[in-house]
């Protein structure tokens, strides 16, 4: 009986405590969760990268293109957000072609300063950087190839016109980007070509032809030289056939055309041979001689001396009569005639070979 008793006992204090316990335990759970949460200083926020990077300038660097970029100048190393956009900086334009010049990194300082205000480049390396733009030679016989080649292209072997480049100079030292060029020469046009006016006058003898340099990938710029050529120009012209008097009247059996070289001055040869014929030679030429304009002359249809006809309009009548004119004259020129009886001079003009009318 005194057993049951001291078990019932036991078990009595065995809940008490254990519900102590349990009270114990969700208390401090509860604290815990409403305690303020520590975090480690260095968890805090993610790591911040620095905005630093370093320009290292060569001393001596070669270029090919027409621009000028910072990347070729320079080595970035530093944060790559940087660096990366650093290389592409187009500083200006480079160096004509062969040059060398001294460019400074400072210039570049402000260009830095505005696309990365709150960045830290630094500047290192050469204090004067010496850029070369690389080159190839500009050769005469290129230059007189490719105008051959054009010439040759306008004018057939049984044109009347030809023109042959006998010689071509530059100034010394040209030269170009590294690359391929078309050659072109802007004022010999297909319009220009094929009239002998303009040929004679613009291309015979020596003359300074303009011409680009035009890049055939369209990338880079047009460059623009001229070249002192010696040009032949000759034309199909009529010359005499045989050695001819002064004063004689041509016939197409006097006349034979020839290509002949022509001056500046020989557009003023006459270029038909249906100019010529049945016009009167002014001076005595030799088989084989091109005619100028001024080396003929309409016939003369009267001469000095000749008794004429007269003809005189006065209101609704014709009056004639005979004159003897005092000069040699051609159709429609005036010249002076005389009545031969009152020795009366006046003003006629030449109608044909027998008649003149009186010029009021």
């Amino acid at each position: 009986m005194m057993g049951q008793v001291f078990f019932n006992k036991l078990r009595s204090f065995a809940v008490q405590i254990g519900a102590v316990l349990c009270w114990s335990l969700c208390s401090a759970q509860g604290a815990a969760e409403d305690a303020p949460q520590l975090i480690a200083p260095d968890l805090e926020m993610a790591p911040q990268v620095s905005m630093a990077a370093t320009l290292r300038f060569h001393s001596v660097v070669d270029v090919d293109g027409d621009r000028l970029f910072l990347g070729k100048l320079a080595t970035c190393t530093g944060i790559h957000q940087v660096c990366d956009e650093v290389y592409g900086i187009d500083v200006g334009p480079s160096p004509e072609a062969g040059r060398t010049v001294a460019w400074h990194p400072d210039r570049v300082r402000a260009i830095l300063k505005k696309e990365w205000p709150n960045a830290d480049i630094r500047l290192a390396g050469a204090k004067v950087v010496k850029v070369t733009a690389s080159s190839v030679p500009l050769t005469e016989e290129r230059v007189e190839s490719v105008l051959k080649g054009l010439l040759s292209e306008a004018y057939a072997e049984d044109d009347a016109l030809s023109a042959i480049v006998d010689r071509v100079m530059l100034p010394p030292g040209l030269k170009l980007r590294p690359g391929e060029y078309a050659i072109e020469f802007p004022e010999l046009s297909k319009e220009h070509l094929e009239d002998p006016d303009w040929v004679i006058r613009n291309l015979s003898g020596n003359v300074r032809l303009k011409f680009n340099c035009r890049p055939q990938d369209d990338d880079g710029a047009v460059t623009s030289y001229s070249a002192a050529t010696h040009i032949t120009v000759s034309a199909l012209i009529p010359v005499t056939a045989k050695a001819l008097a002064k004063g004689v009247n041509i016939t197409p059996e006097d006349i034979k055309t020839e290509m002949r070289p022509i001056t500046r001055g020989g557009h003023q040869f006459v270029a038909s041979t249906s100019d010529l014929i049945q016009h009167r030679l002014r001076r005595p030429l030799p088989s084989g001689t091109p005619l100028l304009a001024s080396d003929v002359e309409l016939p003369r249809l009267v001469h000095r001396g000749q008794m004429v006809t007269l003809m005189m309009n006065e209101g609704d009548v014709a009056v004639s009569g005979s004159v003897k004119v005092m000069a040699d004259g051609i159709t429609g020129q005036v010249i002076e005639a005389q009545f031969p009886a009152t020795k009366k001079k006046m003003r006629v003009r030449v109608i044909d070979a027998h008649t003149v009318q009186h010029v009021f």
